[in-house]
């Protein structure tokens, strides 16, 4: 795992550390590779596509935020021209 960059490892004074936000991360490769029988460049594989799921989840979230944007400021427009025209025939 160490090779493969999947873990992240900061040397100090030749002692080897691993940060604690990899923790999890690093339990997670464990369970896939002993108990889902997944080798290394599996669980590298699996990850990157993770990655990129993430990717798309957020700019799915992101489109949807501009499209309710537009969404909203259509709505106003449609309402504005009704009143604008509600006016205009009184």
């Amino acid at each position: 795992m160490f090779k493969n960059g999947l873990i992240e490892i900061l040397t100090i004074r030749e002692e080897e550390f691993i940060n604690q936000d990899q923790l999890q991360k690093i339990e997670k490769y464990v369970r896939f590779y002993y108990e889902l029988d997944i080798n290394i460049e599996g669980i590298d594989t699996i990850m990157n596509l993770l990655r990129r799921i993430d990717l798309m989840r957020n700019e799915i979230i992101q489109l949807k935020n501009r499209l309710g944007i537009y969404e909203k400021s259509k709505s106003q427009n449609s309402k504005a021209k009704s009143t604008f025209k509600t006016l205009n025939n009184s």
